[in-house]
């Protein structure tokens, strides 16, 4: 199953410091997404308004993703000449997974979007996950972790992870997390870009946070941290996307 995986923080619209204002970056976003045209789509920090800004500039994607009761979502976009959703879930990252309230230690509340897909070509079945993880709770990224993991081992077919986790490589968080799945990065043959995925327009500050993780089943090709520049030769948000290409095996 040849398919692709992008993970994409665009920043919220309103709170942009340095970048320029969404209304000005949108088309360099959604173009980024139609050039590299990934298979799959996670965004995070995407309010309901620029998700639907996103959805009229790519025709070619199905979405899926629901109100975190504060304006944004996680939503996942699948290509749609290459893949078909066929169900669709999200829960909280919480004790209680129908509990919207923020949880443990978290600043807000934490959702998970999930679909199944069934490639066109092969009709094989995947599971993709999009999760946005808290900022300031270190103890929520833990056991938000634990939920997802204790999730993908359900699943006979094979799953990918896309997501700002707000944690680094030598984390709890990030160890939990590849209990279950593989950080594409180190698994996939080829690499391209810094290792750094939060760059903030300071390079000093920055820091890798953003994942493609996958089952084990799957064999990443190529990882690459997209640095793509605006015409202005700023990059369209404070975070770079994440890509990630897998080849059927053997």
């Amino acid at each position: 199953m040849t398919i692709s995986a992008l993970s994409y923080n665009v920043l919220y619209d309103g709170l942009e410091t340095v970048a320029v204002e969404w209304p000005e970056r949108v088309d360099d976003v959604a173009a980024l997404i139609d050039v590299h045209e990934p298979v799959l789509v996670g965004l995070q920090e995407c309010w309901m308004g620029q998700a639907g800004d996103l959805r009229e500039r790519l025709p070619g994607y199905d979405w899926f993703g629901e109100n975190r009761d504060i304006g944004e979502h996680t939503p996942i976009g699948v290509r749609r000449d290459a893949a078909t959703i066929v169900d669709t879930e999200t829960f909280w990252l919480a004790p209680d997974r129908t509990d919207r309230r923020p949880a443990w230690d978290a600043t807000l509340p934490r959702l998970a979007t999930h679909v199944t897909v069934e490639h066109s070509s092969t009709g094989d079945r995947l599971e993709h996950y999009n999760v946005h993880l808290d900022v300031d709770g270190p103890r929520a990224r833990v056991e938000s972790a634990r939920i997802l993991r204790d999730q993908f081992l359900q699943h006979d077919a094979p799953v990918v992870l896309t997501g700002d986790c707000n944690c680094r490589p030598d984390s709890a968080a990030y160890d939990v997390l590849t209990d279950a799945l593989a950080d594409t990065r180190t698994t996939a043959a080829i690499t391209h870009g810094p290792v750094e995925t939060y760059h903030g327009y300071d390079r000093p500050k920055a820091k890798r946070i953003d994942y493609v993780f996958a089952s084990p089943t799957l064999d990443p090709h190529a990882h690459a941290v997209q640095t793509d520049m605006a015409p202005n030769w700023l990059s369209s948000s404070d975070h770079w996307p994440v890509l990630t290409r897998f080849e059927p095996r053997g």
